[in-house]
């Protein structure tokens, strides 16, 4: 059987804290995998990652392509789990070509081969992936502004350290913003995330879910609060 590696990608903290939208990628993969005669020896995700993020914040991705060996196949739910940047995923596609493997979506998006229509299939579903990350982003900004000059908070999860006021409006989450402390003295201190996940668990403090703190969930949720 023709061994595979597969690749996730969430983009929200959310759906990494609920497991969703990976499980869903999972599920798909797997049963991919076995209608099709492929044996998975390896699965990799990029929890929380941007399907704009550069290639050096997709550290899934490389370690997967690190570890493909020729005749493989790089396994994913949807090609826009690999990226929603076409230049990325032409990059992504080349350097699965150079190791003699191929990339396979489970949701059969002209990957089946490289005949001209498959290959201009790939290239147009590339194209309207970035398309609609340019579009979201351009919405996202613009509901954002139009809450910030009403004086309301943002849509959606709100940050790490905050919460709702009575008035709609964001206050600090005093016992969040306890804890944004400690993690700022201590990297500070160039005391490292896995470190510092351990000290917050020793303390009984847990994150916003309720659950111990990982080096990855406290990278995600903290990263941009320091």
């Amino acid at each position: 059987m023709t061994q595979a590696i597969a690749i996730y990608r969430v983009s929200t903290q959310h759906q990494v804290e609920a497991g969703n939208g990976l499980r869903a990628q999972m599920d798909s993969v797997r049963e991919y995998a076995r209608q099709n005669g492929l044996t998975i020896v390896s699965e990799y995700s990029d929890n929380g990652i941007s399907g704009a993020a550069p290639l050096d914040k997709r550290t899934g991705l490389l370690e997967a392509l690190q570890n493909l060996k020729k005749g493989m196949v790089l396994l994913v739910h949807k090609m826009d789990r690999l990226s929603r940047d076409l230049m990325i995923n032409l990059i992504v596609e080349k350097e699965v070509a150079r190791k003699g493997c191929r990339i396979l979506s489970a949701s059969n998006e002209g990957t089946g081969s490289d005949n001209p229509a498959d290959i201009l299939m790939r290239r147009m579903l590339g194209c309207f992936a970035e398309y609609e990350k340019n579009l979201i982003s351009i919405r996202t900004k613009q509901a954002l502004q139009a809450r910030k000059n009403q004086g309301l908070r943002y849509s959606g999860k709100i940050a790490f350290g905050y919460m709702e006021g009575d008035d709609s409006t964001l206050v600090e989450n005093l016992e969040e913003q306890a804890i944004l402390d400690m993690v700022r003295a201590a990297r500070s201190s160039k005391t490292t995330w896995p470190a510092i996940a351990e000290m917050l668990n020793a303390k009984g403090l847990t994150n916003r879910s309720g659950r111990k703190w990982t080096k990855q969930n406290l990278y995600l949720i903290c990263r941009n609060r320091l």
